[in-house]
């Protein structure tokens, strides 16, 4: 779906979005000044959908974005990955909960696959660490998004790569 969905949206499903907060169903906040967990965009654009519009992507598609530098480092992109990614599957469960978005419980093996998946990647592609540490970023947060939805303790592993990318 489109970066930045809640940024052009219709009056009716902004309407329909504030109905839910209002009523404490919809309870996943956006990005607030430096915190980077996020989710209302998502609930905006799943609120949409649920009330039969469409959205999507297309390259014919141009919107200009300014960004400050600052936030263009590679440690707000890791950030940003991470969190944008761990907020996804409740705010997609509170808004279809009728077809939520089955939920499996993280282990610490699968934590440490991808630990491993990552480290096998950097040195087969030493030169392209940025890609391999988003990317790396981005699957830790898609587990973290399984521990937010399920409303689990947070493995100990996950407390240590959000220190380590709060630095």
């Amino acid at each position: 779906y489109p970066y930045g969905t809640g940024l052009i949206m219709k009056a009716i499903v902004l309407h329909e979005y504030m109905r839910g907060v209002k009523e404490n169903k919809l309870t996943m906040t956006d990005r607030n000044a430096g915190s980077f967990t996020s989710g209302g965009d998502s609930q905006m654009l799943y609120v949409a959908l649920k009330m039969g519009y469409f959205a999507g992507s297309s390259p014919s598609i141009k919107l200009k974005h300014n960004i400050l530098p600052s936030k263009l480092k590679l440690s707000n992109i890791v950030k940003l990955v991470y969190f944008t990614n761990a907020g996804q599957i409740k705010a997609y469960n509170e808004v279809f909960t009728d077809h939520p978005y089955q939920i499996c419980k993280i282990n610490s093996g699968m934590i440490f696959k991808s630990i491993f998946g990552f480290t096998k990647q950097f040195i087969k592609h030493p030169l392209k660490p940025e890609y391999e540490l988003v990317s790396f970023s981005k699957k830790l947060g898609m587990m973290k998004a399984q521990i937010i939805a399920a409303d689990q303790k947070n493995h100990w592993l996950f407390n240590i790569w959000e220190r380590i990318i709060n630095l």
